[in-house]
C-alpha cells in the first residue's frame, strides 16, 4: 500500500462493505460505533437535503488515488452512472484514472469496441469530456463544493443545514 488512506479505506470496507456501509441499512446494536454515528449523521443530514457526497469532491492531481468510474472526480457526476453502457465493457472497473486517461483514445480497457446506439453516442461523449480534463502533478485531495472557495468552513456548512 503506496498511501495510508488506502489501508484505512480497505479496513473500513472489510468492516462495512464495499461502499462502506453508506447504502446498506443501519445495524441495531452498535449505536456507540464511530462510524454507524457518522452514517447516522450523513441520513439525517439527507433528510435535509444536504448531500454530502455532491458537496465533497476529490479533486484529482496525479490520478493515482482516484478510482474511474465509482469516484465523484469529474464535475458532472460518477461516470458508472453517466456512461452505464460503456462501464459494463471495462474489464477492470476498479482501476485507477491514471490507467483509463492514458489509455482512453485506444480503448484497450474495454471487453470489445463499442457497438453503436447507446454504447457508440457514450462512448463519444465520455471521449469528448476525458479531453477537457487536465491533470496536475499535486497529489490528489479533497475540496468542498458547498461555496465558491473550495475550503470547507463551520459556517457554510451551517449555513447549508439551516436552509
Amino acid at each position: 500500500m503506496s498511501y495510508p488512506s488506502v489501508f484505512w479505506i480497505l479496513v473500513i470496507k472489510s468492516l462495512f462493505g464495499h461502499h462502506g456501509g453508506v447504502y446498506d441499512r443501519m445495524p441495531r446494536g452498535n449505536a456507540g460505533s464511530l462510524w454507524i454515528n457518522i452514517l447516522k449523521v450523513s441520513r439525517e443530514l439527507e433528510k435535509k437535503n444536504v448531500h454530502l457526497e455532491v458537496l465533497i469532491k476529490r479533486k484529482v492531481g496525479d490520478r493515482m488515488d482516484t478510482r474511474f468510474w465509482e469516484d465523484n472526480w469529474i464535475t458532472v457526476g460518477l461516470l458508472k452512472d453517466l456512461y452505464p453502457r460503456v462501464y459494463n465493457l471495462d474489464q477492470d472497473p476498479e482501476s485507477i484514472v491514471a490507467n483509463r486517461l492514458d489509455l482512453a483514445l485506444n480503448a484497450p480497457f474495454l471487453r470489445r469496441n463499442p457497438r453503436g446506439g447507446a454504447q457508440e453516442e457514450q462512448w463519444v461523449s465520455l471521449l469528448s469530456l476525458l479531453e477537457t480534463h487536465v491533470s496536475s502533478n499535486q497529489r490528489e485531495r479533497w475540496i468542498w463544493t458547498g461555496d465558491g472557495d473550495g475550503v470547507y468552513s463551520v459556517k457554510c456548512g451551517r449555513n447549508l443545514i439551516d436552509k
